[in-house]
């Protein structure tokens, strides 16, 4: 899984990390967010049809 820099994505909303990270598929088709401590994650998203803001949006919005 490659990881990307973070991109103003909000603490986990179940441990409280602040490590959260945008990360990707080794053949980059999907990305998502994930708590590099609990590896707490969001769906998966296809590149090309929704958007890094999306994902960043939808991790931000979580709560616990």
């Amino acid at each position: 899984m490659g990881i990307m820099i973070d991109k103003g994505l909000k603490p986990c909303p179940f441990c409280g990390c602040g490590n959260i990270q945008m990360s990707s598929d080794g053949g980059c088709k999907h990305f998502g967010v994930v708590c590099t401590n609990c590896t707490a994650t969001t769906k998966n998203y296809e590149w090309g049809t929704e958007s890094e803001e999306k994902a960043i949006k939808d991790w931000n919005r979580r709560s616990v």
